[in-house]
């Protein structure tokens, strides 16, 4: 059956499922150049009836980037939630910018998080895909793998740490209770975890870095401002600039947050309430630093 073409709201389009594991603001930058230059891009394909989106993140990315509030979309009609993601999988490999390993072993543990069996999987991404089934296999058997030892490692910690019984550890994590008897009786192997403590560390480290030199070249041109070495209409890009860099930050922190949830579940209303808040005082700010400059016109 052939596509159908529609006119959407960009807010009405759903990312609900990501067949990447990043997205690539290169390539969303080098996007909205494009549309910005005259150019029309393929219209990203959106499900019917859901709005959910099958392809076209990046697409999506460079229009809310210029502002575009409605954008012209293919809509087709999906049996299963598996047959939507084979799909996202198969149009992003005859894409632009192709999937890497990564990129395929999540779709992989998409497609076994609702409930696909290893032969249904290896079947469906085979014929969206023309990718050997042999390929399919190996990437299956590596994230099974991986999926086999994060269990075993909650199962470890809710024994050790919250005094949970072994054989309800081995229920409720879905582990052999002869396996996860014999991890507790050696040693506990360290199997890649992040430590958080280190991971926010690192970032505060690097977000710190940055603010200052931020901070020194832009103290610099503010000073030049109220020396009269520099007129308003000559840092009025530059303050200009400085927005564009904040929503870019904005839309990689979004992002990444969606990643988090699709792991983790919808987050708390706690969480939903700081990150609305997070980007306003940045706002707000923004505008009092227009107004001392007097470039608030």
């Amino acid at each position: 059956m052939k596509d159908k073409e529609d006119i959407m709201s960009i807010g009405d389009i759903k990312e609900n499922f990501l067949v990447r594991l990043e997205l690539n603001l290169s390539h969303v930058e080098f996007l909205k150049s494009l549309v910005d230059a005259g150019e029309k891009l393929p219209p990203p394909l959106v499900s019917e009836g859901d709005c959910e989106l099958i392809d076209g993140r990046h697409r999506i990315a460079a229009y809310k980037l210029r502002g575009d509030k409605e954008i012209i979309v293919h809509t087709r009609k999906f049996k299963t939630q598996a047959e939507k993601i084979a799909t996202a999988l198969s149009l992003n490999l005859g894409g632009s910018l192709p999937p890497s390993k990564g990129d395929i072993s999540h779709v992989l543990e998409l497609l076994l998080s609702v409930g696909e069996s290893r032969r249904s999987i290896i079947e469906l991404v085979s014929a969206k895909t023309s990718l050997p089934p042999r390929l399919i296999k190996d990437h299956l058997d590596y994230v099974q793998a991986n999926i086999a030892k994060a269990r075993l490692r909650k199962a470890v910690q809710a024994v050790t740490d919250k005094g949970m019984t072994v054989p309800e550890a081995a229920a409720t994590f879905a582990v052999n209770i002869t396996t996860l008897k014999s991890k507790l009786g050696g040693k506990i192997e360290d199997e890649g975890a992040s430590d958080i403590n280190q991971v926010k560390s690192h970032l505060s480290q690097q977000f710190g870095k940055i603010n200052r030199t931020n901070g020194q070249a832009l103290s610099k041109v503010i000073r030049d401002l109220k020396d009269g070495l520099l007129q308003p209409e000559e840092v009025k890009p530059l303050v200009e600039h400085l927005g564009k860099l904040a929503h870019k930050s904005h839309v990689n922190y979004e992002n990444w947050l969606k990643r988090f949830e699709s792991h983790m579940g919808t987050v708390s209303d706690v969480q939903k309430v700081s990150r609305d808040k997070a980007y306003k005082p940045s706002m707000n700010l923004g505008r009092k630093a227009l107004n001392r400059m007097g470039l608030n016109q």
